[in-house]
């Protein structure tokens, strides 16, 4: 898989990563490493699992990679990091 980014500007470059948002090659230059957070209770509500008498809020922080479009739109509206 190539990076869409660089393709755009004209440039052969191989992706090393894909945006969790929009599903775009990128390649080191272009990928925006993130951490998400979120607590585990949440996790498990998403999976369906709940009712088990978890009560731990233990806080995760997950890292993942976004493009630089996605970052921009969703950083300040969630629970992103600073970009590593």
């Amino acid at each position: 898989m190539k990076c869409y980014k660089c393709a755009q500007e004209g440039k052969d470059s191989d992706a090393v990563g894909i945006c969790i948002v929009c599903g775009m090659g990128l390649c080191k230059d272009h990928a925006i490493m993130t951490e998400v957070s979120f607590f585990e209770t949440e996790v498990l509500e998403r999976l369906g699992i709940s009712g088990l008498g978890i009560e731990n809020k233990q806080e995760l922080k997950v890292p993942k990679i976004l493009c630089d479009t996605c970052y921009s739109r969703i950083a300040g509206k969630s629970n992103l990091g600073e970009a590593m």
